[in-house]
């Protein structure tokens, strides 16, 4: 699902965030429990505007929009997407989810998780495989850093979580899509 903070983000509102964040936030929140009730497990919330370059900016929004989403108890697993956290990561690292996912195919993200660690109470969604023009799928350099036994340690000792990084072209039931799920 998109969360809170994208989906306004990339809304082009012409009116006070603020307002339309309290409007927001409990509507998230009932579908969160809702689906608790369903019997859902754990649910991803996707922000992009995790990277983008004002993402600094909407630190107090993001902090808001998930102590609130975390009192409906539902895991969350917080998804970024296609580059890394830069300077926001400190503190998108303490936000109250269950998971974060991020992209190891660009960006610094494992440079950053040796620089600030990791938290021990969260699992880690790594994003490491990326399509092929050819067809397949090629692991990225994430990957190829882990002959670094530094950072093999420090891959063990998060709970991790291997996630596929591509885009939304690759559909799922696709020969692509199932060619990559059926590596892990």
């Amino acid at each position: 699902m998109l969360g809170p903070i994208t989906l306004l983000r990339l809304s082009r509102l012409e009116t006070d965030v603020d307002e339309i964040l309290a409007k927001l936030l409990p509507l998230y929140s009932s579908l969160l429990t809702e689906l608790q009730g369903l019997g859902v497990a754990e649910v991803q919330l996707h922000e992009p505007a995790l990277v983008m370059s004002e993402a600094s900016n909407l630190r107090e929004h993001f902090q808001e929009a998930y102590a609130q989403l975390a009192s409906a108890e539902l895991p969350i697993n917080l998804v970024t997407h296609f580059n890394d956290l830069g300077e926001t990561y400190p503190w998108v690292v303490q936000l109250p989810v269950a998971a974060i996912s991020l992209d190891f195919t660009r960006g610094k993200n494992l440079e950053l998780m040796k620089t600030y660690g990791w938290s021990q109470d969260k699992r880690l969604g790594a994003g490491v495989l990326m399509p092929a023009i050819s067809g397949g799928f090629v692991l990225s350099r994430f990957s190829h850093s882990l002959k670094n036994s530094r950072a093999l340690r420090l891959i063990l000792l998060c709970n991790l979580l291997l996630r596929c990084s591509f885009s939304l072209t690759t559909r799922r039931g696709s020969r692509n899509y199932r060619k990559l799920c059926g590596m892990f």
